[in-house]
């Protein structure tokens, strides 16, 4: 049986890790961009978030910078 929790095992580092990725203008029907960020404590993850972007962004690099600021808020609050 698969129990729900937060599980740590011997030896890990206590470390956070944040992945963020985004897609500029991925959506064919409004060209708006999604991105999202993971964060990971030690091999755990806990937290994630992705979302089609309200805006449309003029260039790619905007989009990913709004996602990294997203992500590195998120690993900041942690």
């Amino acid at each position: 049986m698969t129990s729900y929790g937060f599980h740590i095992t011997r030896g890990s580092s206590f470390t956070l890790h944040g992945f963020t990725d985004a897609d500029w203008a991925s959506s064919i029907d409004d060209r708006k961009s999604m991105g999202g960020y993971f964060v990971f404590f030690s091999q755990t993850p806990i937290s994630w978030k992705s979302e089609k972007q309200r805006i449309i962004a003029r260039f790619s690099i905007e989009i990913e910078y709004k996602t990294l600021a997203d992500g590195t808020a998120e690993v900041i609050w942690l």
